[in-house]
C-alpha cells in the first residue's frame, strides 16, 4: 500500500499524473484531442481518488495491526480490500466512458463505443508491430 501511495501520490506533483500516463498508453489520441485539458483534469481526479483509497487503506491496516485481530486484518486485506479496489477500477471505467462521451460531444468528435478502448489498444499494438 505504501508503494502505491507513494507512486500515485508523487505523480500528482508532476505534470502528468500516473492515471493520465496510463490513459495515454491506452489511447494516444488524447495528446491531440481538443478536450485534452479536460481529460487531463479527469485523470488527475482519478489519481486523487486512488490516493485517497490508499490513505484510507493504510489507516485501516494500521488500526487492525495495532488494535484489531489478525483475522480481521486478513479479511480486510483479502476479500474486502481487493473488492473495493475492483469496484474503484470498474466504476472508473464506466465513469470514463461518460466523461469521454461528454468531452467528445462538446468538441463535435465522433462518439466512441464503450469497448472502443480495447480496439484502440489492439490497433496501436498492431501498428507498433507493423512498424517493427
Amino acid at each position: 500500500v505504501l508503494l502505491f501511495l507513494w507512486v500515485f501520490g508523487s505523480s500528482l506533483l508532476r505534470k502528468d499524473p500516473i492515471v493520465y500516463r496510463f490513459a495515454l498508453l491506452m489511447d494516444k489520441s488524447i495528446k491531440i484531442h481538443p478536450g485534452k485539458t479536460e481529460l487531463e483534469a479527469y485523470c488527475k481526479k482519478v489519481t486523487e481518488v486512488w490516493v485517497l483509497w490508499f490513505v484510507i487503506n493504510l489507516f485501516i491496516d494500521f488500526y487492525f495491526v495495532f488494535f484489531g485481530s489478525l483475522e480481521k486484518w486478513a479479511i480486510f486485506n483479502g476479500p474486502v480490500c481487493w473488492s473495493v479496489q475492483a469496484l474503484i477500477f470498474v466504476g472508473e471505467f464506466i465513469v470514463r466512458y461518460f466523461v469521454i462521451s461528454r468531452v467528445d460531444a462538446k468538441y463535435d468528435m465522433p462518439h466512441r463505443g464503450f469497448f472502443d478502448v480495447f480496439r484502440t489498444i489492439k490497433n496501436s499494438r498492431k501498428a507498433e508491430e507493423d512498424s517493427n
